[in-house]
């Protein structure tokens, strides 16, 4: 058990004990608890980290080619549309901030990829901590903001635990793990949702008039939402939408979840590119998925370091046909994506030559038992990166052609 999900389950427990044996300043407001209420608490914290337990071994364990995460459940879901609140801050409310560990547990793929600046979660006029997020734990650490040019407003996701019912600040703790989604900044909205929501696609607040935003669970490429007959359907991007359609607060509104198949890697394919074989499910970094859009959908990739300035990504995919890629991200790379089935691999392997941080770059695909990669140059030759038949590199200066040599 990872040390996130022991402090975790240390902490759950540790509330409801709490609450067991004294009033918080707001008492009047929270009822109070019973006997049977607290091992009911106890007893859910004791279910969602053993869940948690299952799913990171899941994670980080070395998944088989054949394996592929679970995709959204059913044909969509009815329900009320809720909305956001106005963000404000709860000055005295108690609120672990969990800086220093992200947890790894979350099912959504957007939290796997790397964070990057603009990932920090906004400051809000007027308060000095996190507490307008209504949450009893948050992980700042843990916060992305999900493609920017996708969407109109400024968004952001957040991982947290323990969510305020209702959102108030004296609103009771659900011993569950969620993730938070805030719309704008220094006057923002902010509306919580379990994981289990996530899942179940109920995850869905109005944000502004005639906007609503939604968080996606891994699996789902479009949303469409449905009312009074008509139907408004937008793409999830890094598992977010966005959609403009005349509802208010309080409407019934059903929601449907476009599945995107996830392309699974082949014997054949892991065979032609053993670097494969450590990959894992994962939504690609912003740069490879300009290159490759995956529509919020997890694939079948690792990233694959040269030993220069350049990183490489080899992923699986598919369309009319199943291929291996290799995307090289850095620099003033342009990116793009080399792409070759397995036959294409064992035949012949593939090169493509591209610059990148004003030098001339190599990438490729080599044949299977392929030991060696070199360019030729005159006299001159140049060892190349090799890992599991994905190789590439940078150029020395005055390297011009593309004579790649296998061996």
């Amino acid at each position: 058990m990872s040390d996130f999900i022991a402090d975790l389950e240390a902490e759950l427990v540790d509330a409801a004990r709490r609450r067991t044996t004294r009033r918080r300043r707001h008492v009047a407001r929270v009822p109070r608890l019973r006997p049977a209420a607290v091992l009911a608490v106890v007893a859910l914290a004791a279910l969602v980290v053993a869940l948690i337990a299952v799913a990171r071994g899941l994670d980080n364990g070395s998944r088989a080619g054949d394996e592929r995460p679970s995709v959204p459940p059913g044909p969509g879901v009815t329900l009320p549309l809720p909305a956001a609140q106005a963000a404000r801050a709860c000055p005295g409310v108690e609120q672990r901030s969990q800086r220093g560990k992200v947890p790894q547990s979350s099912p959504l793929s957007i939290f796997a990829r790397p964070r990057t600046q603009q990932d920090a979660l906004p400051s809000l006029d007027g308060a000095d901590s996190f507490t307008w997020i209504p949450a009893g734990t948050i992980f700042p650490g843990a916060s992305r903001r999900p493609t920017p040019e996708q969407f109109d407003a400024e968004l952001y996701l957040v991982s947290i635990a323990e969510p305020r019912q209702g959102g108030d600040c004296d609103g009771f703790l659900d011993a569950v793990l969620g993730v938070c989604l805030v719309a704008g900044s220094g006057d923002a909205v902010v509306k919580c949702f379990s994981d289990e929501e996530v899942n179940a696609g109920r995850a869905i607040a109005l944000t502004s008039p005639g906007v609503v935003h939604g968080i996606a669970p891994d699996g789902a490429a479009r949303v469409t939402l449905h009312r009074d007959g008509e139907a408004v359907s937008a793409g999830v991007h890094e598992n977010v939408y966005e959609i403009r359609v005349p509802v208010a607060a309080g409407d019934e509104i059903r929601l449907e979840l476009e599945r995107l198949e996830e392309c699974r890697p082949s014997r054949e394919l892991l065979e032609a590119v053993p670097a494969l074989r450590d990959g894992a499910w994962q939504t690609l970094p912003a740069a490879a998925g300009e290159a490759m859009p995956s529509a919020g959908v997890r694939q079948w990739a690792r990233r694959i370091e040269t030993g220069d300035e350049l990183e490489l990504w080899a992923i699986a995919h598919c369309d009319s046909a199943e291929r291996a890629c290799v995307v090289p991200v850095g620099g003033e790379t342009h990116e793009q994506q080399l792409c070759a089935t397995a036959a294409d691999i064992r035949r012949s392997g593939m090169t493509w030559g591209f610059p990148a941080h004003g030098r001339r770059a190599i990438a490729g695909l080599a044949p299977p038992g392929t030991r060696r990669v070199q360019v030729v140059s005159g006299g001159d030759v140049h060892d190349l990166s090799l890992i599991g038949g994905v190789f590439g590199g940078l150029l020395p200066p005055g390297f011009a052609g593309l004579n790649v040599r296998f061996s």
